[in-house]
């Protein structure tokens, strides 16, 4: 966690989510943190149903979380299962090319990166080491404002398809 350093500008991507239109995680600064979460079945199952349930109180905080399945499958969803039911975006397409550029900040089978509003990557925590919700609840709570003195963003990485 760096509470007050803004040092990387998290890469952006196309967030595409079942019959959903497109967004991208460029979409979310200003309004909400991001917790991106890069899992493996059925190594992540216990984490993400721990996401799933503790959903609401992240959300309520300012945190989205998306969840991005290392193995690139388009059935995503329906392999997690229904119980319990996953309320967050789960990528059903172009998971691959995030899992490949996020991975070069935490490898590993299950990873998971806090964005803060700026769009600057905050927190990472990754083979195995996740924190409980309600220690990622307090380091969400905890972000900086939209008023804050962050130094001037710079452009992400691949925003124009990595040129």
């Amino acid at each position: 966690m760096e509470p007050d350093r803004a040092w990387l500008v998290g890469p952006d991507f196309t967030v595409s989510v079942g019959p959903l239109a497109p967004g991208a995680l460029r979409d979310y600064r200003g309004r909400r943190m991001v917790l991106l979460v890069l899992y493996t079945l059925p190594e992540s199952r216990t984490r993400i149903a721990q996401l799933t349930r503790a959903y609401d109180v992240l959300w309520v905080t300012g945190a989205e979380v998306i969840a991005v399945p290392t193995n690139a499958s388009p059935d995503a969803i329906s392999e997690l299962g229904l119980s319990p039911p996953v309320l967050f975006p789960v990528m059903t397409d172009g998971g691959a090319e995030i899992v490949t550029t996020y991975r070069l900040f935490a490898p590993g089978p299950h990873a998971e990166l806090l964005i803060d509003r700026q769009g600057y990557v905050r927190a990472i925590w990754e083979n195995g080491v996740v924190p409980d919700v309600a220690a990622g609840q307090t380091q969400v709570e905890a972000q900086p404002g939209e008023g804050s003195t962050l130094p001037r963003r710079s452009r992400p990485l691949m925003e124009d398809g990595g040129r």
